[in-house]
Formats: C-alpha cells, sequence, structure tokens
C-alpha cells in the first residue's frame, strides 16, 4: 500500500479515479473496478522513443484504492496478499475519523 501513497507530483487525474471508485456499488473486488474505470492506463515513452505506449507497471484504479484504503474512506481484505479478487467494502462510520494535526494532552493526576 505505502508505494502507492499520495504524492505531490502524482497524476492530478488520480483523485478523479479515486472519484469514480467512490461512485461504485460497494461491496465489490479490485478486478470488478479495474475493469469498471474508464481511466485506467497511463502511457509514456522515452526520449529516443516516437511511440507511446501502456506503462504496464501503473494501474490508476489499483493506486486510487490503495489511497482511499490509507485515507480509511474504503475498507480492504487484509488477510490475504492484493490480487483482483481482494474485497472492497464501505468503511464503517465507527472506523472512520476525520484527520487532524490536533495534539492534546492532559496532566497526569
Amino acid at each position: 500500500m505505502w508505494r502507492h501513497k499520495k504524492i505531490a507530483c502524482q497524476q492530478p487525474w488520480i483523485e478523479d479515479v479515486a472519484s469514480e471508485v467512490l461512485m461504485l456499488p460497494l461491496p465489490t473486488t479490485i478486478g470488478a473496478v479495474m475493469r469498471s474505470i474508464t481511466r485506467n492506463a497511463l502511457f509514456g515513452r522515452w526520449t529516443d522513443e516516437d511511440e507511446w505506449k501502456v506503462v504496464g507497471e501503473v494501474n490508476p484504479a489499483f493506486t486510487a484504492i490503495m489511497q482511499l484504503a490509507m485515507e480509511g474512506r474504503i475498507g480492504v481484505d487484509l488477510r490475504g496478499p492484493f490480487s483482483q479478487f481482494t474485497h472492497i467494502t464501505v468503511m464503517p462510520r465507527a472506523f472512520a475519523a476525520s484527520p487532524t494535526t490536533e495534539l492534546r494532552f492532559e496532566r497526569a493526576a
């Protein structure tokens, strides 16, 4: 999951993919999401090449799923290695907490 964390230089449309994931009916599987997302490929080329090719090592839908899971917006079955069969669920409200940078310290009695 850590390899898919949100970074400053990531493609801005990954957020659009994440929004599209959140509109899908849950529960579902990673594979079903990857087949449903319309923008699920990244193209690139080396400077000495004329032809653009799909960058096979990158899967925008999978990246969006991992980022949503790290943000606590969806639940991902962590009981096994990630695959197209891994289940994705709605995150129960009890486990979803809004992020904060506030620290509170109380004096010990």
